[in-house]
């Protein structure tokens, strides 16, 4: 009697193909899943490669803009000094004037945009004009439209009017050098306090349990 219900193998087919389903289902959502994290890892590696292009390409514009500032700055100043008499053309007097206009006038353009901007530190190295490095002008660029913030800080070391930086035609070899380019965001805090009424304040309850 009990050899013969042994003998009876009628469902056990059945099982097998449970289970191999079952199998066949775990490996699926284990599939699945990967793929689906491989798919967020993507988007998120392109949106921080956007954001970074993006960030690059602001910075790149801000710079063109404070070069073309120097830029004008060296051509007012060329232009100052060519009114000097000609009694006084020295070529060594002409760099030492041109030298301290243009750093004066550099001083007076940076200033005027300080006053119109909070993102803008304009420091003095060294107080001689014809240092190498007189001055460094530090500013920000944020990233718009972000979640949190992203911004590119780049220092400009305003390169001053040296004996290898300045011809004798009075012309730059070099306006400015990067001293510092960097990509940074802000902390993401997370503000985990709870805040509990105070039980004997009125405004938080009506009834104080512990007044009779």
């Amino acid at each position: 009697m009990l050899n013969r219900f042994y003998k009876n193998q009628r469902g056990a087919s059945s099982i097998l193909v449970i289970i191999l389903m079952v199998v066949l289902l775990v490996f699926g959502l284990a599939v699945l899943t990967t793929t689906l994290s491989n798919v967020r890892l993507g988007e998120s590696k392109r949106a921080w490669l956007q954001d970074y292009y993006t960030l690059e390409a602001l910075g790149e514009e801000q710079i063109a803009f404070y070069d073309t500032l120097l830029l004008e700055a060296a051509l007012e100043a060329r232009d100052r000094v060519s009114h000097v008499t000609t009694a006084e053309s020295d070529s060594q007097f002409y760099k030492m004037a041109y030298t301290n206009i243009y750093m004066e006038l550099v001083n007076d353009k940076l200033y005027n945009l300080m006053d119109d901007s909070e993102n803008i530190i304009l420091t003095w190295l060294d107080p001689d004009p014809s240092a190498y490095m007189p001055m460094a002008l530090t500013f920000s660029v944020e990233l718009p439209d972000s979640d949190y913030s992203k911004y590119l800080q780049i220092t400009m070391g305003i390169l001053g009017a040296y004996d290898d930086n300045l011809s004798d035609d009075l012309v730059f070899n070099e306006r400015y050098v990067l001293t510092r380019h960097t990509q940074q965001q802000s902390t993401y805090l997370l503000d985990e306090s709870i805040e509990f009424d105070d039980p004997f304040e009125e405004d938080s309850t009506s009834d104080n349990p512990f007044d009779e």
